[in-house]
């Protein structure tokens, strides 16, 4: 996130929502609603749940549970009174539901997300809706399963890649949903996102982009991507995943917690991080692989080829070339595995 994107409301948004809220309370659209919509839109995806209580304060968007479920226009008189001035304005004007999936009435939240059918202008928008298929209530994640369905096909995948940033690390912190996350990996998973999501990890800025990698790499989508990362990501942290990925034939992600004992006795143990993992085709020969580590600028990816080295030994053809150009290395560790190579080598004193 870039310095000139706060993750709060400030003016002129704040009076924008406040006037559009008055004209929602009188059951009127507001005049201002495109304006309302671009400036939440300008927002980081991150600041969709950040902000979204506020947004329902400003806009009045608070309402009383329905004493049945009924969500259709025509039977909306069945519903409290403001819950269903709620939704025939929306069926007057299906822009509001935009706005509306901050709605703190679920029944509305619901009718939003049926109207819910164009492409999403921005990162902010998809983070929005993504919230919602972490929705507490299940019939409102059903709901917007349905929508992200319909709604991300249409989407710009650099919009999708720009979000993505931020949804894939929520992916395993998200607890509410079920089915419904395959939908959000379903998209992310589109190659037109992950060349896009792609490119941002090659360009350089600030950001957990190794931890993103990780997670972008459950699906095999952005495989094709990995050599070009190793060779030429701006960030080292980033080339080094991308080649660690490539030399151990494959990618690896972390998925949760489990419980380790230390001493069951004594009642203690220690959070352990979890990883799953999937096999992973590499476009060029381990020897390649090794040998572009080698070169690398970063002592960061060095020091996997200086593990490459110590792991495959001679079956690398180009052992004494790796080991070469390592072995005056400005990095003790790199140093010390090449020494340990040589000293493997070389056999009994």
């Amino acid at each position: 996130m870039s310095a000139d994107q706060p993750t709060t409301i400030a003016e002129p948004l704040l009076t924008l929502l406040k006037n559009a809220g008055d004209a929602i309370a009188a059951g009127e659209v507001p005049g201002d609603l495109g304006a309302c919509i671009d400036g939440l839109g300008a927002l980081p995806p991150e600041a969709a749940g950040l902000v979204e209580a506020e947004v329902a304060s400003l806009l009045g968007l608070f309402g009383r549970h329905a004493p049945v479920r009924a969500v259709n226009p025509w039977t909306a008189w069945l519903l409290p009174p403001r819950q269903r001035d709620d939704i025939v304005l929306l069926s007057a004007q299906p822009a509001l539901a935009a706005l509306f999936l901050f709605h703190r009435d679920g029944y509305v939240r619901e009718a939003a997300l049926a109207r819910l059918d164009a492409a999403l202008d921005g990162p902010f928008w998809v983070a929005a809706l993504a919230r919602r298929l972490n929705d507490w209530v299940p019939q409102v994640r059903a709901a917007a399963a349905t929508a992200a369905r319909r709604a991300f096909a249409k989407t710009d995948p650099a919009v999708l890649a720009a979000a993505a940033r931020f949804l894939i690390g929520r992916r395993n912190a998200w607890r509410r949903w079920g089915a419904e996350a395959a939908v959000l990996d379903e998209a992310l998973g589109r190659e037109d996102v992950a060349d896009a999501l792609a490119a941002l990890f090659e360009a350089p800025g600030a950001g957990a982009k190794t931890a993103m990698l990780r997670d972008a790499l459950r699906g095999a989508a952005m495989d094709r991507h990995l050599l070009r990362l190793a060779r030429c990501a701006s960030l080292p942290a980033v080339r080094a995943e991308a080649m660690r990925t490539l030399l151990r034939g494959r990618a690896r992600w972390p998925v949760g917690y489990r419980r380790t004992w230390i001493d069951k006795s004594h009642g203690l143990w220690r959070r352990t991080l979890t990883f799953q993992e999937r096999p992973v085709t590499r476009p060029v020969a381990l020897a390649t692989l090794a040998g572009l580590a080698a070169r690398d600028r970063s002592p960061q990816v060095r020091r996997l080829a200086a593990e490459a080295a110590v792991r495959h030994g001679d079956a690398l053809p180009n052992l004494e070339e790796v080991t070469g150009l390592l072995r005056a290395d400005r990095s003790r560790a790199v140093r010390e595995a090449i020494a340990f190579v040589d000293r493997r080598r070389a056999g009994p004193a």
